[in-house]
């Protein structure tokens, strides 16, 4: 129940699928329907200068600002002390008599009628999340007879044009339809979620509060997250003979499957007539990386820059053609927008950070001592999420204002 799912989007890739391939040196070919293909360039990573940099930590200030939401104002509706259920504080007192449970207990009561905040997601202008009341304490003995934990949450969407706040759904009992970290919201309210089975979606319908199966998947579901673009709902899926994620399901477009590569922009091709070596191919580039694995931390019309085993960030910059190497194990998180900037934490603050490849530097750009955050990326525009104090749920978001 507690486990956090803030939709970061997971690393979709599959490999070994076809693509028409052309020479930068070929013409334009035109078809039949007297349409143009754009030519896709191909770049040999032997041919960028490299230029290996330390990693540097910046402690100066930057020109980057913030829009800050705290979500505590919204408007959420807090409990009162006396809604959380006696036998689940006296079932805590019952197993343990000591001092620390005491302040234990009393700090998951106040959590409880607080509410934590988790499973934040943008859609548009709208902004959907949950809020969990649920008594936080779990006690753990050897004798202790099973017991149902009594559940107590909200879904929340918050409309940021009109800034009026709607609860889409609220749940108190011992058996949730589904766990708060398995559903989505759509734009329009809608609820959707898995349990168990990880085949079948089911909607709840925001207007008549019915619950149905959309779609049943012939494979293993893995979670529910947001389309990279438009934030949307939609499931991602396992194949098991594959081993490996193969795509997602777009629940809102009836269930319409999307593979990896559609989903992430590029793919990784086998390098023709080299043994175990891999490229990066987009709709208008072909790069040989050299490399046998790598993940691909971002790509833009003018770079891309991949992570290597070793740690190392590779960037490729195709307009100046220069190969920037930089140690990456000091940051941590990396998010990087459409315009390639990388936003971060790191240094010895563990603060967060705007890195700059071409530099080899992480600039500090948000100082508060705040006990954790971790970028996230909506439609290409980076924010981060400020966690409270002590890790237990999200107090507000910081939205990364773009520069003029």
């Amino acid at each position: 129940m507690k486990r956090i799912m803030l939709i970061f989007i997971a690393a979709l890739m599959l490999t070994g699928c076809s693509s028409k391939k052309n020479s930068d040196t070929e013409p334009p070919v035109e078809n039949d329907d007297k349409t143009v293909e754009d030519t896709i360039i191909e770049y040999d990573a032997s041919e960028f200068r490299r230029i290996d940099m330390p990693l540097k930590f910046e402690s100066g200030s930057t020109t980057v600002e913030f829009d800050f939401l705290d979500l505590y104002e919204l408007g959420i509706e807090e409990r009162s002390p006396d809604s959380i259920p006696e036998e689940e504080i006296d079932r805590a007192f019952s197993v343990f008599s000591d001092e620390w449970v005491t302040d234990a207990v009393n700090r998951a009561v106040e959590s409880a009628t607080k509410g934590v905040i988790w499973n934040v997601n943008i859609i548009g202008e709208k902004l959907f999340f949950s809020v969990d009341h649920t008594l936080g304490f779990i006690v753990i003995a050897s004798d202790e007879p099973e017991h149902d934990t009594v559940v107590d949450y909200e879904i929340y969407c918050y409309d940021m044009a009109s800034k009026e706040l709607e609860m889409l759904y609220s749940y108190k009992g011992k058996e949730p339809p589904f766990e708060l970290s398995d559903y989505f919201a759509g734009e329009n309210g809608d609820i959707y979620y898995q349990n168990d089975d990880r085949q079948n979606i089911y909607k709840i319908d925001k207007d008549t509060g019915e619950t149905s199966v959309v779609f049943t998947s012939e494979k293993e579901i893995a979670y529910l997250t947001g389309e990279p673009e438009t934030g949307k709902p939609m499931a991602a899926v396992y194949d098991k003979d594959a081993g490996d994620y193969c795509g997602a399901y777009l629940i809102e477009d009836g269930g319409r499957f999307v593979d990896s590569e559609t989903l992430e922009g590029y793919r990784k091709e086998p390098t023709v007539g080299v043994e175990d070596r891999y490229d990066v191919v987009t709709d208008k580039i072909r790069l040989h990386t050299g490399f046998s694995s790598f993940n691909v931390v971002s790509i833009t019309d003018s770079r891309i820059t991949l992570s290597w085993e070793s740690g190392k960030l590779f960037t490729f910059n195709f307009d100046k053609m220069e190969l920037y190497v930089t140690e990456g194990r000091g940051l941590q998180g990396i998010a990087a927008d459409k315009k390639g900037n990388f936003y971060c934490k790191g240094g010895e603050d563990n603060s967060m950070r705007l890195f700059v490849p071409e530099l080899g530097t992480a600039f500090r750009i948000y100082d508060d001592s705040v006990s954790g955050y971790s970028p996230v990326l909506y439609k290409g525009v980076s924010l981060f999420v400020v966690m409270s104090r002590d890790y237990s749920g999200i107090e507000k978001l910081a939205f990364i204002k773009e520069a003029e």
